[in-house]
């Protein structure tokens, strides 16, 4: 996904290592809550706009990379028609 190595479920990526920053598909409210937390940034894959639905949490971050990974997993999962 965007040239990075990723994690996907059912052929979708909801997470990707990407120069050094963690970077997460979360619905875009989820989104804004954490980048107002200070927990990472929107993400721009370097096209010059930023993509509202993937957030981006640098190496310097103290946020829990493996809790926001579950948190992307599990809502991957919700919003899939299988989940309903």
């Amino acid at each position: 996904m965007f040239g990075a190595r990723s994690l996907t479920r059912d052929g979708k990526g909801f997470v990707m290592l990407y120069k050094d920053q963690l970077v997460v598909k979360f619905p875009r409210e989820r989104v804004a809550q954490h980048i107002a937390r200070g927990e990472g940034l929107g993400w721009d894959p370097g096209h010059g706009r930023t993509m509202k639905e993937w957030l981006a949490v640098p190496l310097s971050s103290s946020a829990d990379w493996r809790a926001l990974a579950e948190d992307a997993y599990a809502l991957l999962g919700a919003a899939s028609p299988e989940a309903r």
